[in-house]
């Protein structure tokens, strides 16, 4: 076997011989006539590749090279090349060289198609309609290369190309031949005259490469070849070879010579012949042929690609072994069936040479030779695998898409616009191209329009939204819950599909099928304008309960006694109520634009509302209360600003509401003044409940005085005076004098009536005056007095007076409370302490009857009293001062006897 084929090859190769010396000696003999004669080297090589294949073509090609360069290329008889003749000689190689390829791979084509014509018959007519395309390619692509042979034959013949010399820096053309204006249409005038010409009129696509690797080669001296496109006078792309000599001279180039050739048929015959390759070649179907051992005997290009096994790998395998065959039946029931029936079609799992699977679509054909009997099995595969794969994502995707279309809380419905697609695409190509005054000038189109949409489907909310009883009730047309408003909504959505917008969102107005009207939502998402319009989303988000918030929030606003405006980031009003128009009496239409500082001043501005704002747009929340200088006199405002947010990262604008509270202020400090004087008269009140021991503390040091001041009199008078006696009873005059004067003072302070007057003070401190003023009532009434003062007190910032009045008030209750007490002792206990962090506590326990639960709620209660005489405003007014220095005051029942009160203030590091 090998050797036929070695004598076989043999053959083939002499006739590229004999055909190339038979050429060259019928040449040589009409060399003296006509130089022309050369060109029956193109003969011999065409005849070669005809009848001797491919590679007998390419020895035949390169013998008549050396033969076209040696015998009839100038200097004859020598395989040197002159420059002037390299554009010929180029030019003679390339159509030889392509006639070669066109001649073996006609003759290839011939021998493929006689011995597959009997395999092919089969599927011909499975696949009539795609060969009758194929063949339709074919014809042209075969007229198109005997087009471009014949173009090429021209070119031989007439050596036609743009011929040209440029300046090796500058690229400036020096000459061009006169073709350069028959290919590109531009004069040959202009080729010279613009030193850019050649930059500018390349295609924009292959300007940055070609020019680059001109520059490239330029700069290596070396001579080059590429191919480019250039644009040419009508705007046509022209494809050109341009073979470039570069010319040195004293080791610098100088100058560019090369010559353009117009290739831009061949490109087109490169790519028709592309597409012809072959038959089998040139179709995506895997196809080979198996005898009927089931032995490999041609294994196309696709099966390459497909199954990673080239032809020499596969042919002369068994292809169920070679590719591990997964059979959706037995074997023998498929081959059963094929010899039956004369063909078999089915899906099968195989694997690639890489090891992975792949699922085809499998049609196999049993062909027969003259006699009827099977000789041949051609098995045309399809990879379906991709398809396979997208089939089940399909599968999960229309399984998630419909699992969110019934379960997603909107409204969802599923329309076809096929027909108001093509009917606006209609308008356009009639010359319509405003659309909104067209559908404003034809309000029927419109009309037309809701009718051509048709319903596909509907989702569950939709039934329950629009009061349906079923589906099929919402598929029957738009008109059953269109009202007139939504028409113009149906208009805007036109628009949108005649301007190629992919989305479409309005508000709008629809009715249910019992009537009820729907505040609505309505979001579309359109394909793109090329791609079909049977299955177009629409959204329908049901906001009627938000445009009523909507409508009830705006009813707040214009009805709110509070000044309201919102104020953008420009500190600009973007809004006021009708409160803010009266108070400051400006017009909202006035208003609005204009800024803060404009209606307020630029010193209260810049001191008081920007630092809010700017802390506002930071996103804090602000609110301040005060006395303000207006144009309308002094008022006490409550401002507060509060962050409008977009979303949850920015602040557009503040809300800023504000209140006038001057006469409740006013009231206020009216009422103050009122429970200041009620004060002084409860302290007064307790003085005068104190007199007898006032009267016994101020009457102590003055009787000490009177009796040391007899002492020091009678220690003078005597004949020696006892001067260090006297000097020690003076001392104790001033001692008692000055406790005399503290007395006095402490009852100055709670006698005056002035206003309150808060400093810094010391709870022990106000604790040791007061324990000091009650020391003799508490003696009076047999009542032991324990002081249980904590160290290193936080200091309070209130009126001292003012705490003195609450703490004596706690201890003449707590004496009182222990007046009919007798069984155990009369205990009372001023503690101080920490509460609660930084505050400070104050508690009197006593030890008396204690509280009545009935009482307890109305304990702090104006005039609510349990003493016979009472007025029932001492713990009322304690409360209150208490209160109004940020404190709490409340009482606890003791575990034993009696009620301790408390009261806590905030305490100052």
């Amino acid at each position: 076997m090998q050797r036929d084929i070695a004598q076989l090859a043999v053959v083939r190769y002499a006739v590229a011989v004999l055909c190339v010396t038979a050429a060259v000696i019928l040449a040589l003999w009409l060399r003296p006539v006509v130089l022309g004669g050369a060109q029956l080297l193109l003969v011999a090589i065409l005849i070669t590749g005809w009848v001797s294949g491919l590679r007998p073509a390419l020895v035949a090609w390169g013998l008549a090279m050396l033969a076209f360069d040696y015998y009839f290329t100038p200097p004859f008889d020598s395989l040197k090349i002159e420059v002037a003749e390299a554009p010929r000689l180029m030019l003679f190689v390339l159509v030889a060289a392509f006639m070669a390829t066109m001649s073996a791979a006609r003759r290839r084509a011939e021998n493929s198609l006689r011995s597959a014509r009997e395999e092919l018959e089969v599927r011909v007519r499975d696949r009539t309609a795609d060969l009758q395309r194929t063949n339709e390619r074919l014809h042209v692509a075969v007229a198109e290369a005997v087009a471009a042979q014949q173009r090429f034959r021209d070119l031989v013949n007439s050596v036609e190309g743009i011929v040209w010399e440029a300046d090796a820096t500058t690229f400036q053309f020096l000459f061009v031949s006169n073709q350069a204006e028959r290919i590109l249409g531009e004069p040959v005038a202009r080729w010279l005259s613009e030193p850019t010409f050649w930059k500018d009129h390349l295609h924009p696509d292959d300007r940055e490469w070609a020019v680059s690797f001109r520059d490239r080669a330029t700069g290596e001296k070396r001579d080059h070849d590429f191919e480019y496109r250039m644009i040419a006078a009508d705007g046509s792309v022209v494809w050109l070879r341009d073979l470039v000599t570069v010319v040195v001279d004293e080791e610098r180039a100088t100058r560019l010579r090369g010559v353009m050739v117009d290739i831009t048929g061949r490109r087109r015959a490169e790519a028709a012949l592309r597409e012809q390759a072959g038959l089998l070649d040139l179709t995506h179907d895997t196809i080979f042929v198996r005898d009927m051992n089931d032995v490999i005997t041609y294994w196309n290009r696709a099966a390459e690609e497909l199954y990673g096994w080239t032809a020499a790998d596969a042919v002369g395998s068994i292809p169920h072994r070679l590719m591990q065959t997964v059979f959706p039946a037995p074997l023998e029931q498929i081959r059963a069936e094929l010899l039956g029936a004369g063909r078999w079609e089915g899906e099968l799992v195989q694997t690639r040479a890489d090891g992975s699977r792949v699922v085809v679509a499998s049609r196999w054909s049993l062909q027969r030779d003259e006699e009827g009997r099977p000789r041949a099995i051609l098995e045309t595969n399809n990879d379906i695998t991709k398809r396979k794969e997208a089939e089940a994502r399909l599968r999960e995707s229309e399984q998630r898409y419909r699992y969110i279309f019934d379960s997603t809380g909107v409204s969802i419905w599923e329309e076809d616009f096929s027909q108001v697609k093509v009917a606006i695409d209609e308008l356009r190509s009639r010359g319509v191209r405003d659309f909104r005054e067209y559908f404003a000038a034809h309000p029927e189109f419109v009309q037309q329009a809701i009718t051509m949409v048709r319903i596909v489907d509907v989702n569950d909310v939709s039934v329950k939204l629009f009061a349906a009883e079923s589906k099929d009730e919402l598929l029957v047309s738009l008109h059953k819950v269109f009202v007139p408003e939504t028409q113009e909504v149906f208009l805007r959505e036109l628009i949108a599909i005649a301007e190629g917008r992919t989305s479409f969102e309005a508000e709008t107005v629809l009715q249910s099928l019992k009537g009820d009207t729907l505040t609505a939502l309505f979001t579309i998402t359109f394909p793109q304008p090329s791609a079909r319009f049977d299955r177009v989303l629409v959204t329908i988000t049901d906001i009627t309960e938000r445009k009523r918030a909507e409508y009830l929030t705006g009813q707040v606003f214009e009805s709110s006694p509070d000044r309201v405006s919102i104020i953008g980031r420009d500190y600009r009003y973007q809004r006021v109520n009708p409160v803010f128009e009266r108070f400051w009496r400006v017009p909202a239409e006035k208003a609005v634009g204009m800024h803060v500082a404009d209606l307020l001043g630029m010193e209260v501005f810049e001191d008081k509302v920007r630092p809010s704002l700017d802390r506002c747009f930071a996103g804090e929340d602000v609110s301040y209360a005060e006395w303000f200088a207006t144009a309308l006199g002094r008022r006490h405002m409550a401002i507060s600003y509060s962050p409008l947010r977009p979303d949850s990262e920015r602040v557009e604008a503040v809300l800023v509401i504000g209140r006038d509270l001057t006469e409740h202020m006013l009231a206020s400090e009216a009422l103050h003044q009122a429970q200041a004087e009620l004060a002084h008269v409860t302290r007064v009140t307790t003085l005068g409940e104190l007199a007898a021991s006032i009267a016994h503390e101020v009457n102590q040091p003055l009787a000490a005085i009177v009796a040391d001041a007899n002492a020091s009199l009678n220690w003078l008078a005597g004949a020696t005076p006892e001067l260090e006696m006297v000097r020690d009873a003076l001392d104790a005059i001033v001692k008692d004098g000055l406790r005399a004067a503290d007395v006095i003072q402490r009852i100055r302070q709670l006698a005056t009536k002035t206003d309150p007057r808060r400093a810094t003070v010391d709870i022990n401190d106000v604790i040791r005056d007061v324990a000091a003023l009650v020391r003799t009532e508490v003696l009076r009434h047999q009542v032991s007095l324990r002081v249980e003062l904590a160290p290193a007190m936080p200091l309070v910032l209130a009126d001292r007076v003012q705490l003195q009045q609450v703490i004596i008030n706690f201890v003449m209750n707590g004496i009182e409370a222990m007046a009919s007490v007798e069984d155990r002792p009369r205990e009372l206990v001023v503690r101080s302490g920490p509460h609660d962090g930084d505050d400070v506590l104050v508690a009197v326990q006593d030890a008396g009857v204690g509280i009545d639960p009935k009482n307890v709620d109305q304990l702090f209660s104006a005039f609510f009293t349990t003493k016979p005489g009472g007025m029932g405003m001492g713990l009322s007014i304690s409360r209150s001062i208490i209160e109004g220095h940020g404190g709490r005051l409340w009482a606890t029942p003791n575990p034993n006897h009696g009620v301790t009160f408390h009261f806590a203030l905030p305490g100052i590091r």
